[in-house]
């Protein structure tokens, strides 16, 4: 894995985190992996500065991590959060180790604030878009923590949901060590995701003839289904009237004129 922090270091950061007890919580989270992640730090403010390049997770380079976490200062103006994004995602980019994860995990505590508002809607839009966009091109997942309720969780949602990964609400200091623990298991599960999906093909091969049905359908038989055979068909027998000779038939008609004989007999006498 390789992954960003991506931190806020504006001024406002100092009145919720006076005693910088958000170090020690993020040098939990990093002591939680080996040595096979990568890890970066950016801090912003109105600038953008990249404390520490992408080092591997180790017991040596751990200490450089906690002295680049030193130099968070919350003595910044602004919050320009869009910029940090971004250039998270150029360096995930450009300096990603083939087939890694890449992942960006951003904590701020307020929203977007250059000192202008025309440009503030114009980077919050930006955030939300283009660069949400590039991330899922590039299969970086973005996780967010809100720290305080003044964190804009509108941005933050829309950075989770649209990259696959999830975002919390740490209303308080004691609330940032569930966010990071909540974070690190997303994080593994997706190694055990993987590990599924990379399953040698032998394996697999044992299960072949097993039937698996999609969406509780069940089985299409692809089996020819002969049509049954009916009995022949045999027409029905018409009877023949039968059929009498014109000689029988006027022999047995009796005489149209033998009344009329009669009549006119009768008539003359």
């Amino acid at each position: 894995k390789d992954i960003i922090l991506v931190l806020d270091n504006s001024g406002s950061m100092k009145k919720n985190d006076p005693d910088f007890v958000i170090s020690q919580a993020i040098m939990r989270f990093i002591n939680k992996f080996d040595q096979n992640v990568r890890l970066s730090i950016i801090v912003f403010d109105q600038e953008v500065k990249i404390v520490e390049p992408f080092l591997l997770v180790n017991e040596q380079n751990k200490a450089t991590f906690l002295s680049s976490l030193n130099l968070i200062d919350y003595k910044g103006l602004y919050t320009d959060s869009p910029a940090a994004i971004e250039r998270a995602i150029y360096e995930l980019k450009n300096n990603e180790r083939e087939d890694s994860q890449k992942l960006i995990v951003f904590l701020t505590d307020g929203i977007v604030d250059t000192g202008n508002t025309a440009i503030d809607l114009e980077k919050t839009r930006w955030l939300k878009q283009e660069l949400a966009a590039d991330a899922v091109e590039n299969s970086i997942r973005i996780y967010s923590i809100g720290f305080t309720k003044t964190a804009d969780f509108q941005l933050i949602q829309s950075l989770a949901q649209q990259t696959n990964a999830e975002y919390y609400r740490a209303l308080e200091l004691a609330q940032l060590d569930s966010a990071f623990n909540n974070i690190h298991g997303l994080i593994t599960q997706q190694d055990l995701v993987a590990q599924v999906v990379s399953t040698p093909s032998e394996t697999i091969e044992t299960e072949k003839d097993i039937p698996v049905f999609a969406n509780n359908e069940v089985e299409q038989t692809t089996a020819v289904i002969e049509p049954e055979m009916a009995e022949p068909f045999e027409p029905p027998t018409i009877v023949a009237e039968k059929i009498i000779p014109i000689t029988e038939q006027k022999q047995a008609e009796p005489s149209t004129i033998f009344p009329y004989v009669l009549l006119v007999t009768f008539l003359g006498v």
